[in-house]
């Protein structure tokens, strides 16, 4: 009767695993919930933990799958069916060494909820962790808002190649504007422009940072047979240089997919449209005008529509972007760290007017009470 009471109960309390990540592989095939984060069923863990596939294809660590299995789809053995169990802090340090540096190079943290203080490499029980709003790593505060590269050793500059079976246009519409920064007034016209063909064109913030997103738009350059869906990405690269060295940084600014034929309104967009931004530079003993950003904008090609359900309801560009392959168009531009930059950067609460414009022409003497502001016009 015991052994009879004892099977009824395990049938009852674990569950095989249906997370695909988590399928095989782990040493183990059955599940117990709720888990730590306070998971009740498999789909919810499981649309989570996804988020962090795009690490563990790049193999940063061969531990990482292991971590976050035992984690999100904790072990439950059918003949004993106690409480699921933590992973070991032993594993969990693995796979953060492993990971942690690749993702600190574009921005990220190990997450919060993930750290590895939280496990004991004694053999416990799960104990219920606070449940966060999200999974995904933590960006750090004084950063923008990074993207990890598809693999440890590659950039967004690596990605972009002399030859593309399709053309790029690229079209801005800015309206006339007018601001104050460190004490002068500039004024800048209203502009429409064409980004050129010269690679990395330096251009002014103002005539990029318009709430107007660009018209874009391409053509076939050869006769190579293609899918009939499209990704567009936009993607600004800061390179913040300072006394310790130069740190890279990179943002999705635009991102649609699913687009067909050659509208970029009939695709699905991921991310909404926000103009680049040159990062702020925070070491006073470099020369600001260091700080442009480079941006790209990237048109990748696939046979049939991606399938946006495994990521999540709120898909993360960055891992659907990690999983893009075929590349056929690109073009570049850099935006300057100027006046409208500045601008921009004041905004902040942290900032003010003293630490961004201490080493302008003009500043603070521009400011006094009774001087004329200058009044710059540029075309």
């Amino acid at each position: 009767m015991a052994c009879l009471i004892t099977k009824i109960g395990a049938a009852r309390n674990c569950e095989r695993i249906n997370i695909p990540m988590c399928r095989d592989g782990i040493g183990y095939n059955f599940t117990q919930f709720p888990n730590s984060f306070g998971h009740q069923k498999q789909d919810d863990s499981g649309l989570e933990v996804h988020q962090f596939s795009p690490l563990v294809k790049v193999k940063c660590s061969p531990y990482l799958k292991q971590f976050l299995c035992e984690l999100y789809a904790p072990r439950c053995d059918p003949a004993d069916p106690l409480l699921p169990h933590l992973p070991s802090r032993n594993l969990c340090e693995k796979a953060r060494n492993g990971c942690e540096p690749l993702m600190n190079t574009y921005g990220f943290n190990w997450p919060d909820n993930m750290s590895c203080e939280k496990f004991s490499n004694e053999s416990e029980t799960t104990q219920t962790l606070k449940k966060p709003q999200t999974v995904r790593p933590v960006i750090k505060p004084s950063t923008v808002r990074p993207i990890i590269s598809k693999s440890q050793s590659s950039t967004v500059k690596n990605k972009v190649k002399t030859s593309f079976p399709f053309k790029l246009s690229i079209r801005y519409t800015t309206s006339a504007i007018t601001f104050v920064s460190c004490c002068n007034v500039y004024t800048y016209a209203k502009k429409e422009f064409t980004l050129p063909e010269d690679e990395g064109l330096l251009l002014k913030t103002a005539d990029v940072r318009s709430l107007n997103k660009p018209t874009v738009s391409w053509e076939a350059t050869s006769t190579e047979q293609i899918g009939n869906y499209f990704t567009f990405v936009m993607v600004t690269e800061h390179t913040n240089r300072s006394n310790d060295g130069v740190i890279e940084h990179r943002y999705i600014n635009w991102m649609v997919t699913n687009i067909q034929g050659r509208e970029v309104s009939s695709g699905v967009t991921l991310k909404e449209y926000e103009g680049p931004l040159p990062l702020q530079n925070t070491n006073t003993n470099v020369d600001l005008l260091n700080q442009n950003a480079l941006v790209y904008f990237l048109l990748y090609n696939h046979p049939d529509p991606l399938d946006l359900l495994p990521f999540g309801t709120n898909t993360y560009p960055v891992h659907l972007w990690m999983s893009m392959d075929f590349e056929v168009a690109s073009k570049s531009m850099t935006v300057e760290a100027d006046e409208y930059a500045r601008f921009q950067w004041v905004q902040k609460p942290a900032n003010s007017d003293s630490n961004v414009c201490e080493d302008i022409k003009g500043y603070p003497e521009n400011c006094k009470e009774k001087s004329t502001p200058i009044t710059i016009l540029r075309k």
